[in-house]
C-alpha cells in the first residue's frame, strides 16, 4: 500500500507529464465584462425569467457597472466578482432593491478601498 505522501508525489508527476502547453486567458474588455455579468445575473438558477432592456443588470443600474469597471481598471476577473459580490451583499444588508450610482458612491471605499 502506498503512503499518502508517496501517492501525492506520484499523482503530481503524472499530471505534470500530461501538461503540454500553457493556457492563458486574456482579460475581457468592458463589453465582455458586462456580458459576463448579465449572464451571471440572469442565470436560470437564480431567476425564473431573465431581466431585459434597461433592467438586464438588475439589481445594478448600468452606470454603476460602468463605474466599477472604470474604478477597478485592468484587474482580474476574480476582483470584479469580489467587487460585485460585495455590492450585492451590502445592498441586501442595507435593504436596497436597486443599486444605483449614489449607493455605490456611498460605499465605494468598502468596495474599492485598496485602490
Amino acid at each position: 500500500m502506498m503512503d499518502v505522501e508517496d501517492l501525492g508525489e506520484y499523482l503530481q508527476e503524472a499530471v505534470k507529464s500530461r501538461i503540454k502547453e500553457r493556457i492563458e486567458f486574456n482579460m475581457p474588455n468592458s463589453l465582455e465584462l458586462k456580458e459576463y455579468l448579465e449572464e451571471l445575473l440572469n442565470n436560470p438558477l437564480y431567476r425564473d425569467e431573465p431581466c431585459t432592456g434597461s433592467q438586464r443588470f438588475y439589481p445594478f443600474e448600468e452606470d454603476v457597472i460602468d463605474q466599477v469597471i472604470k474604478d477597478l481598471g485592468n484587474t482580474s476577473l476574480r476582483r470584479y466578482n469580489e467587487a460585485f459580490s460585495l455590492l450585492l451583499e451590502n445592498a441586501i444588508y442595507d435593504g436596497k432593491k436597486n443599486i444605483d450610482i449614489a449607493y455605490y458612491d456611498d460605499i465605494k471605499s468598502e468596495i474599492i478601498g485598496w485602490k
